[in-house]
């Protein structure tokens, strides 16, 4: 072989062996830690259920004046490394017991908007502001916590769901938090009045 072929077999091999050191290196760096906290949109004031109550409430007593608060809940799709999501719409249910009827009341931009109602067989459990001492920014940061950030952290696209709700009895408050994706979901229950986890 000349000069000249040697010197582009060498290059060759030197070439080669740079991409497989560079495919070597790529496959023993560790994945990145998921972040400490979910992302700062979910965090801010318009994300939070306290933000988005008093706009509900002002909907509920229009259409019954002793209308109290069942639940509150929210889905926020596609979240994921990169991934966007919709806007926030909470839901929230108010019971009226002198009708014996439910009002399902979105607000979604800061308006609400009384999706149905609906007559109950029997009485609904109510939420006194005593059971809701925890904010859903701090219930969200719990499950973020307990396995939430790796959860995302392992899925394209993740949809996390919020719902705060009393315990059939109306002795203790819950967040449900959970996260889905693929079939596979992260769940968290949350005491809504101490914050701390319920096994």
């Amino acid at each position: 072989m000349t000069r000249a072929q040697w010197a582009v077999v060498i290059g060759l091999l030197a070439f080669t062996l740079i991409i497989f050191g560079v495919l070597l290196l790529q496959l023993q760096v560790p994945n990145p830690l998921p972040k400490s906290s979910p992302p700062g949109f979910l965090l801010e004031e318009d994300a939070r259920a306290r933000t988005a109550l008093p706009i509900a409430e002002h909907e509920a007593l229009r259409w019954q004046p002793d209308a109290q608060l069942a639940t509150a809940a929210v889905v926020w799709d596609d979240l994921g490394p990169g991934g966007a999501l919709k806007r926030d719409r909470w839901t929230f249910e108010f019971y009226s017991p002198s009708q014996t009827q439910m009002a399902v009341i979105r607000v979604a931009n800061g308006q609400a908007d009384r999706l149905r109602t609906t007559l109950l067989p029997n009485p609904l459990a109510v939420l006194s502001p005593d059971l809701w001492q925890v904010n859903s920014t701090q219930a969200l940061q719990t499950w973020w916590d307990r396995g939430g950030a790796e959860f995302v952290g392992q899925h394209s696209h993740v949809a996390i769901s919020l719902k705060l709700r009393v315990e059939p009895k109306g002795t203790r408050g819950l967040w449900i938090v959970a996260g889905s994706a693929s079939e596979q979901h992260h769940v968290v229950l949350i005491d809504s009045s101490k914050g701390t986890v319920v096994q």
